[in-house]
């Protein structure tokens, strides 16, 4: 085998019958390349019809997808990247190196929960990889008679409806664990834009389930300002310490993240307790989300964001400036209570602040799923990890 699977052995036996599966399909499919999109999409739905589908079947559908994306992407998959499907629709989380076709590989699993109708998320890591990825594997579905769609911040509710009724929907785990918030807080079903949590495909999987999975979702509305509130945490940021021999937390620049180490963690839920916390100061416990989240924007306010690059104080005003022109938008703010902590943090009165509504952290939204499977250049040394919290396999 590759060594692209060199630490994927859920068993030997079964590892070689995977990859003599892998073979098989692409073998036929080369031999029957003539097969036309319709015929391809008369087999796939012939699939769909059968109850209880097995690995023989999704031979079947590797030969078909293999097909359709030599006849529209232009080149015949690799039996190593038949072989990750497999993987992939067998629940797994399957470790591939950049460059080795995960966009494609991702196709083969999201076709095959696809069959159950029931709506398949493919989760990319930002809105460009999303909007690539559904334009350029759009073919390949269409051929099988699949729609697909993808998810976008700037999107309204009837545009997301009907990218959530495609067959298969691409978008960012942000966008898909807000939308999900959003539909809890709509008064009428009819206004959901979601259809439930059936299958997802993941990207960067152990970036996303275990160095993010803590990570709180929260979507806010207006209200009232809470002066006290911002100068509260501000004032606990202040104890917090991230360039000392042991740091508090550690600030991640490229995602644009704080993230609280061991000793983080033991300041923040001391500083809870104290405080009356009938969780006993516990972070993540869900009665001490709200507390959590402040004290992540006033950390992020303290040592992520910075004077005169990110924003600017002007007649009395924080203005945020874009990153990559150097120019000042004025009409701009950072969301979720960011913009008051930062003001909090210049000295200046928080503005009108957004008030929780709804939260969830990122581990708990991907637990909600029936069927989840991943890709990764490197998920051996979370293999724990990932078993203990999804019942993945690696």
């Amino acid at each position: 085998p590759s060594a692209m699977f060199d630490w994927f052995k859920p068993s030997v036996r079964h590892q070689r019958q995977n990859r003599q599966r892998a073979e098989r399909a692409l073998q036929k499919a080369q031999a029957n390349e003539h097969r036309g999109d319709e015929d391809l999409r008369q087999a796939y739905q012939a699939l769909k019809s059968k109850a209880g589908v097995d690995l023989v079947q999704a031979q079947a559908l590797l030969e078909m997808v293999a097909i359709a994306g030599r006849r529209h992407l232009g080149f015949w998959a690799h039996v190593e990247q038949l072989e990750g499907a497999l993987a992939l629709i067998e629940g797994n989380v399957v470790e591939m190196r950049t460059g080795e076709g995960k966009t494609f590989v991702a196709v083969f699993a999201a076709a095959w929960h696809a069959l159950s109708k029931s709506g398949v998320h493919v989760v990319t890591a930002n809105a460009y990889l999303v909007e690539r990825d559904a334009h350029e594997m759009a073919p390949v579905y269409q051929a099988l008679g699949l729609s697909v769609g993808c998810v976008l911040p700037e999107q309204t509710a009837a545009a997301k409806q009907a990218a959530y009724a495609c067959d298969v929907t691409y978008g960012t785990s942000t966008e898909f664990g807000f939308d999900r918030l959003r539909d809890q807080l709509v008064d009428r079903p009819e206004e959901q834009v979601q259809r439930g949590q059936f299958a997802a495909v993941v990207d960067e999987v152990d970036g996303l389930l275990i160095d993010e999975a803590r990570t709180p979702l929260v979507v806010s509305g207006s209200a009232q300002p809470a002066k006290n509130t911002y100068a509260r945490f501000h004032a606990l940021a202040q104890r917090f310490d991230h360039t000392g021999p042991t740091p508090h937390f550690e600030v991640d620049e490229k995602s644009r993240r704080v993230e609280l180490t061991e000793a983080g963690l033991e300041l923040a839920e001391q500083a809870f307790a104290e405080w009356g916390s009938e969780a006993n100061g516990s972070v993540y416990d869900p009665q001490n989300l709200d507390w959590f989240h402040h004290l992540d924007l006033a950390l992020k306010a303290k040592a992520l964001l910075k004077r005169d690059v990110d924003y600017v104080v002007l007649d009395g005003k924080v203005q945020l400036v874009d990153v990559h022109t150097g120019r000042i938008q004025a009409d701009r703010r950072w969301d979720h209570g960011l913009y008051q902590a930062v003001e909090t943090a210049e000295g200046l009165e928080p503005s009108e602040e957004t008030t929780l509504q709804a939260s969830i952290s990122v581990q708990q939204y991907f637990a909600g799923y029936q069927h989840l499977c991943g890709m990764t250049g490197t998920a051996a040394t979370e293999r724990e990890e990932f078993g203990d919290i999804y019942g993945l396999n690696v």
